[in-house]
């Protein structure tokens, strides 16, 4: 299992919305940051690239959404935190 710490940049008017939408992702859960325009996401995955994808993908393409960066990632073995680039060898 991996965890993602991140933080989306979202459109200030629509911010309770998005963020609904944001929740509504399986394997995320939100939370507030003090500054407007930012949710906090937490994101769970079976893999480094599993997460990648939800948070490239899914997430960055939810109407409302400006961006999306990750800040923190956390693998509960070295096996779960293969990179992609690992995978392919």
């Amino acid at each position: 299992m991996v965890v993602v710490g991140a933080y989306a940049r979202v459109e200030t008017a629509a911010a309770v919305e998005v963020r609904a939408r944001l929740a509504a992702v399986g394997g995320v859960s939100t939370f507030d940051l003090d500054e407007p325009g930012k949710v906090g996401l937490l994101i769970e995955a079976a893999s480094v690239a599993a997460a990648h994808a939800r948070l490239c993908g899914e997430l960055a393409e939810v109407p409302g959404v400006l961006g999306v960066w990750p800040v923190f990632v956390g693998a509960e073995t070295e096996a779960d935190a293969e990179t992609p680039a690992a995978e392919e060898a």
